[in-house]
């Protein structure tokens, strides 16, 4: 849309009289909200319900009647990035554009010679909502960057005294000219913008600044070259002119701009000066801000009700705003991550409710808890292809084609069959035995069914022994207890109706959760989970729904039948039983974030956390990276003194006397890089250590060293809990797995307990399965009743009761019919199944049977029930509440390391872990507001963030990007990269321990700007193994190339079609060659692990979903046909890109799918992530008709497509 003069003219006057003064803004757009609606999301379907009752977090209010917000002008679509020549002015600081005289007189990219400047006004920097800004991008273009800006710097217009532009004269502008070069002439008339700021916002990384002075230092080997070495020193005084050296001192930048040519005459000046004044004076005379807290105008809090919502509450077509490195002020953030994390959850729910797999192999087991069959056991068996199922606890919906509810058989009313029985005996407690007799069975006949044999069930003597017996009953209250229990003991004898109500045609989805269990018995990759019957649709009464009514193809299961007895004969009978699964999203993640960053915001409203002085100082600290009197500094060198005697010697001096030898050898084994951050762990702002690192550096190493130098090395081992966070579940499990292998290597006395935690109502299950009664061959039998009573007590307000209740039903029966939990199968290359000597139940179990004397209350319950077999309804919620006291207690007192994922961390009995040290690996994936989750919730020394901004970032979907969500851009950019932009970092690890051969060179130029490099002795690059890799590369290049010591070699098969599955690709041409070639390279007994006799290992990385499906089917196939051996099958892994971060093996075959266009395979993250895998050789299939235009040309896949070309390491 081309924003006109008059337009502007019109918006200038609605923003203030024409005398100057401001007045209220007469355009408004309003949105009527129910008063009544609160807006939470329902985990099922996406909807906004208003009947879920208040919700669990107190400072989430109810939405008020209107929400107004203030839209003034319209998108300024014509406003971009202009050319420009620069002055600044700041006190004895002065710095000037001084480019060549052409480039002075063009005014376009006038900086070949210098750094050049481009003033960027445009809808991204002026919103309506936010604050609004001036930005400026300074460029370096002779570099030849993939992305030339090397700094930029953000003037808020709040922070202006005044903004002018004025038309200069043709004697004017050569005057203003020739400040920048004494020799150029004008040749045309020029724009002078002129303004005064108080600050300046500037934005520059550390690798920006390596890039050009990497620059300068080639120029100066380069003859006739007068400039040499200038533009370092430039962009030096640059930023120190922009950045204010006194408070009362303002800066003064004026820019020379080209006029353009503009249609219907108008006047580029008195467009900018309409756009300035607009802009101005709405921003100095109200805070735009204050409109996004209509609900909270006191505290500027934003709980989730309160987040206003894309297409609803949010208006139509707000313009997606830039990525902020620093933020202007509190409420800026506040709104940028919150409404635009917010909103990105509630796409990418509504995205995931029709999002269904195809079908899978499936058979039905009953529950034998469950009476009414309303819950039971599906096993899913993926045949390779579970890439589309859920993960572990994660919860789902399952469709069983053909299973159709039907009219519901009401369960006999047992209070009401008792009442007529005891109301009947005694009526005729006087009479006759044979009377009595006759009456009683009359009534009996009325409540109970002739058809199930209640007409012969009872004798004569069984209903005289019905009569008050003084000796037996004692009073009338024990003599009805036995009435109720004969009545109890007979229920299967009850009538039972049909209520007439009409029932779907429709199939019905199950929901369901996935339990951590293996059934052997059955395929090695079948997964099990819990479905639930939906309950029925609510109506206008008050009773209680229960769940609907169908009829599954269940095999009887008697009492003593065990698991793999039951399942042979299962698949057997359900053979053509299929299943079909839909994965649920859950609100969980988003409402832990909102709910962190409005506890650090505002503390008193969080009622269920206590937020330390040093998290609400981090807090501040990262919205803008800029220390205040209040930021505290945190030395851990003076806290933990081994990591300063560490860091200043060689290993041997004194200091170290106390410290055991394996660490001082641990430290000596740490390259430069690693070091150097340790020896600047003494000035930690607020205690935040932000550490970018290249793929392979060890950034896990240096975690687990860091931990074991602060327990070990004083001696002594010292008790130093530590929480280690992940953004994924795959990456939690490795690294518990890691550490326990690491300190089991060191060997020391007093290591301590890695505890994996999961999701802390799992855990609390798992703990009441193993103190439940000890090993038993029969199951034992719970009360459905009472069951069912516990869980409306547990789960009153949950739709679907799916969770903990049923689960341990679940859980406790598997296990007494012979299933291994938590045991992994041996033919199995899952790395998701837990480890006990690192699970949470353990430990609490443990701390249980040392501590006892403080559960005298919770003994006495299971002693209770390895008595009874059973529990009573107080019983079971007592046991509940203990267990999660014990929980909490556990945790108070655990001194080891704990492993887990941000949202497991969020929880409040979780929260009582006291950790001394939190640590956030692949923090460059994980979302800001995620990785701010630790830092309210914990009050450590010192929070660590480490990961690799090249990478992987965090997860921002394509449903998500569609909408017209105005932060969307904001919530790719991490915490961890916004710290490296602004050039914070506490170091940078740049040595990669990874790639070997060839394969550094190009990775490192290409992803890390020449920054990576290895360790660099020809035996540590090339050791025997990496050699014969390289032989094996030659040989498939064949006699032709003239290429030797080469591990990577790029594939293309120019015949090869990929076809459309779905919204997803596969190409079956480039699976068949690839296993072909991996089921060869797997028969070289020369190819093995580095410095190791074992035979390496492949991992085959498809970019796209439906690739890694096909590759898994027929991988599985090439097994079942005995095509492939179970101990090459084991050495092959095919995985998604996203799930590969953190994996290496020693070859990786990446392949990209497409033919004809490059689709996502440009994308620069996935590039680095996919080409950073390999450890000794590395095969690409790209294409060349992928490389069709000039953009694909110059992406990371086009340059690693030249660079094979140029080295000859192509094979089609």
């Amino acid at each position: 849309m081309k924003l006109t003069h008059s337009l502007l003219r019109e918006s200038s006057i609605q923003n203030g009289d024409s005398d100057g003064n401001s007045a209220p803004p007469v355009n408004y757009w309003e949105h009527q909200v129910d008063e009544q609606v609160e807006c939470n999301i329902d985990n099922q379907n996406g909807e906004v319900h208003g009947d879920q009752g208040p919700p669990v977090d107190s400072w989430e209010h109810q939405i008020d009647e209107k929400v107004e917000y203030n839209i003034d002008w319209a998108p300024l679509d014509t406003l971009g990035s202009m050319d420009c020549l620069l002055t600044v002015t700041n006190g004895n600081l002065n710095w000037k554009s001084m480019p060549s005289v052409q480039n002075a007189e063009n005014l376009r990219e006038c900086g070949n010679e210098t750094i050049s400047v481009k003033l960027k006004v445009s809808d991204e920097t002026i919103s309506p909502l936010m604050h609004k800004y001036l930005k400026i991008e300074l460029h370096l273009y002779e570099a030849n960057l993939l992305d030339t800006q090397v700094a930029e710097a953000l003037i808020y217009f709040r922070d202006m005294d005044s903004i002018t532009a004025g038309d200069l004269s043709l004697d004017e502008s050569a005057k203003a000219l020739k400040k920048h070069n004494t020799k150029a002439v004008a040749t045309r008339s020029l724009i002078k913008v002129s303004f005064v700021a108080s600050q300046v916002t500037l934005n520059i990384s550390t690798q920006q600044r390596l890039l050009v002075q990497g620059f300068d230092n080639a120029e100066k080997h380069r003859e006739a070259n007068d400039r040499h070495g200038s533009r370092y020193p430039d962009l030096v005084a640059l930023i120190n002119s922009l950045q204010s050296q006194d408070t009362r001192q303002t800066i003064q930048i004026d820019l020379l701009i080209a006029e353009p040519l503009l249609r219907d005459g108008e006047k580029w000046t008195e467009i900018l000066n309409d756009v300035f004044e607009v802009v101005h004076s709405a921003d100095q005379a109200e805070d735009q801000m204050a409109q996004w807290f209509s609900k909270s105008a006191e505290s500027h809090d934003m709980p989730l009700g309160h987040v206003p919502r894309v297409n609803d509450i949010l208006p139509r077509g707000l313009t997606k705003q830039d990525p902020l490195v620093r933020f202007h002020n509190e409420d800026q953030y506040i709104v940028t991550q919150i409404v635009g994390a917010a909103n990105k959850a509630f796409a990418e729910e509504a995205a995931a409710r029709d999002l269904v797999s195809a079908e899978f192999a499936a058979n039905v087991v009953p529950l034998r808890s469950s009476n009414d069959n309303s819950q039971f056991i599906v096993v899913i068996t993926p045949k390779g292809r579970d890439i589309y199922l859920p993960a572990l606890g994660e919860s789902c919906h399952i469709k069983i084609p053909g299973i159709k509810q039907k009219n519901r058989v009401l369960p006999p009313d047992l209070g009401e069959a008792t009442k007529s029985i005891i109301g009947s005996v005694e009526a005729h407690a006087y009479d006759p035995d044979a009377f009595f007799v006759t009456s009683v069975r009359k009534q009996l006949l009325k409540v109970m069914d002739p058809d199930k044999g209640a007409d012969t069930r009872f004798t004569d003597a069984d209903i005289l022994d019905l009569r008050f017996h003084q000796d037996e009953d004692n009073d009338s209250e024990n003599h009805e207890a036995r009435l109720r229990k004969f009545v109890k003991s007979h229920a299967q004898f009850l009538r039972v109706e049909t209520p007439e109500k009409p029932t779907g045609d429709e199939d019905v989805w199950f929901p369901a959760t996935r339990m951590d269990s293996k059934i052997e018995c059955v395929a090695d990759d079948a997964q099990v989970y819990l479905a639930s019957c939906p309950l029925e649709a609510k109506d206008d009464t008050d009773n209680v729904r229960r769940p609907i009514s169908v009829e599954l193809p269940f095999l009887e299961l008697e009492r003593s039948t065990r698991m793999d007895d039951y399942m042979k004969l299962v698949v057997e009978e359900q053979v053509d039983l299929k299943a079909v699964i839909r994965r649920d999203t859950s609100d969980k993640t988003i409402r832990a974030e909102v709910f962190a960053v409005n506890a650090l915001h505002n503390p008193a409203s969080a009622n269920t956390a206590v937020i330390g002085d040093q998290s609400i100082e981090a807090f501040r600290y990262v919205q803008s990276f800029k220390r205040n009197e209040k930021t505290r500094s945190v030395n851990l060198l003076e806290r933990f003194p081994v990591l300063l005697a560490l860091s200043q010697s060689d290993g041997s001096q004194s200091a170290l006397s106390e410290c055991p030898q394996q660490i001082i050898s641990q430290y000596l084994k740490l390259d430069a890089a690693k070091k150097s951050v340790i020896n600047q762990l003494n000035d930690l702002p607020a205690g935040l250590a932000f550490i970018p690192g290249v793929a392979g550096s060890g950034k896990t190493e240096l975690v687990k060293f860091i931990i074991a130098a602060c327990i070990f090395g004083q001696g002594a081992a010292r008790p130093m809990p530590a929480l280690y966070l992940a953004p994924n579940n795959q990456a939690v499990d490795d690294m518990a797995t890691k550490f326990q292998a690491y300190f089991d290597k060191l060997g020391l006395e007093g290591a301590p307990t890695i505890m994996r935690l999961y999701g802390l109502d799992f855990e609390v299950k798992s703990v009441v399965r193993d103190l439940a009664p000890g090993s038993g061959t029969s199951y034992q039998h719970f009360d459905e009743e009472k069951a069912q009573g516990k869980i409306e007590e547990m789960d009153a307000e949950a739709e679907q009761a799916t969770d903990r209740a049923y689960q341990f039903l679940a859980v406790y029966q598997l296990e007494k019919m012979g299933c291994n939990f938590n045991q992994q199968n041996k033919n199995s290359r899952s790395k998701r199944m837990r480890s006990n000597n690192v699970s949470a139940d353990t430990a609490a179990v443990a701390y249980y049977q040392t501590h006892i004397e403080n559960y005298r209350n919770l003994q006495s319950i299971l002693t209770i029930s390895e008595r009874d077999g059973s529990l009573s309804d107080d019983h079971l919620s007592e046991v509940r509440m203990l267990v999660k006291g014990l929980f909490q207690d556990m945790l108070f007192d655990f001194k080891g390391i704990i492993c887990t994922t941000p949202v497991v961390a969020a929880n409040v009995t979780v929260r009582r872990f006291q950790a001394e040290l939190v640590f956030t690996d692949e923090a460059a994936r994980q979302s800001e507001l995620g990785s701010l989750i630790s830092v309210a919730h914990y009050q450590p020394y010192a929070w660590f963030f480490l990961g690799d901004t090249a990478q992987l970032k965090p997860y921002v979907g394509q449903d998500s990007k569609a909408t017209d969500n105005p932060f969307i851009r904001q919530m790719s950019v991490s915490l961890l990269e916004r710290a490296v932009l602004a050039g914070v970092e506490l170091g940078y690890l740049n040595i990669t321990h990874r790639l070997r051969g060839s394969l550094c060179p190009l990775s490192s130029k290409i992803h890390y700007g020449g920054r990576m490099r290895n360790r660099g002795s020809p035996d540590w690059n090339w050791p025997s193994s990496t050699v014969a890799f390289s032989n094996e590369v030659t040989k498939l290049l064949g006699p032709s190339s003239d290429t030797s010591n080469s591990t990577r070699v790029v594939v293309q098969f120019p015949f090869a079609r990929a076809t459309l599955a779905g919204t997803s690709y596969r190409n079956i041409t480039h699976v068949r060659w690839v296993l072909d070639q991996a089921k060869k390279m797997l028969q070289n007994p020369e190819l093995t692990e580095i410095d190791s006799k074992k035979m390496a290992s492949i991992l085959i990385l498809p970019l796209y979903k439906a690739q890694v499906d096909l590759y898994r089917e027929k991988l599985h196939n090439e097994r079942t046909q005995k095509r492939i051996s179970d101990e090459h099958f084991r050495r092959i892994e095919v995985r998604t890109l996203d799930s590969a971060q953190g994996e290496e093996r020693d070859v990786v075959i990446v392949d990209y799918v497409q033919t004809h266009k490059a689709g996502f395979c440009v994308d620069p993250n996935r590039n680095c992530l996919a080409t950073t895998r390999a450890k000794q050789c590395e095969i690409l299939i790209i294409n060349a008709g992928m490389i069709n235009s000039p953009q694909v040309e110059n992406s990371k896949v086009g340059q690693i497509l030249a660079k094979a070309t140029e080295r000859d390491i192509i094979l089609k």
